[in-house]
C-alpha cells in the first residue's frame, strides 16, 4: 500500500478509531492503530511478534484489531461490496 492510499483510508476510519488519552496515558492514535491492523492482515503474524515491531502490548493488538478491521469494514461496505439484485 502507498502512503497515498493509505492517508485515504486514514481519512475515512480516523476519526471513528480516534480515542480519548487519559491521565494515566496518551492513547494509541488511529495512525498507529491502522498500521497495526496493515501489518497483521499483510504478515500474519501473532499478536506476541507485532508487539515488539509496533511497540503495543499483545492485549491492546487483541483489542485494536479486530475493532479497527470492524470500522474498516463498516466504513467501506456500501461503496465497495455492492450486493447483487435479484433478476427474479
Amino acid at each position: 500500500m502507498d502512503g497515498e492510499d493509505f492517508d485515504y483510508l486514514l481519512k475515512i476510519v480516523g476519526l471513528m478509531m480516534k480515542k480519548q488519552d487519559t491521565i494515566m496515558h496518551e492513547s494509541i492514535s488511529p495512525e498507529e492503530r491502522l498500521v497495526a491492523i496493515l501489518r497483521f492482515l499483510a504478515t500474519g503474524r501473532s499478536y506476541k511478534d507485532l508487539k515488539l515491531s509496533m511497540r503495543i502490548s499483545a492485549p491492546s493488538l487483541s483489542h485494536i484489531i479486530p475493532k479497527t478491521c470492524l470500522t474498516i469494514y463498516e466504513s467501506l461496505r456500501a461503496e465497495y461490496m455492492k450486493l447483487k439484485q435479484n433478476i427474479f
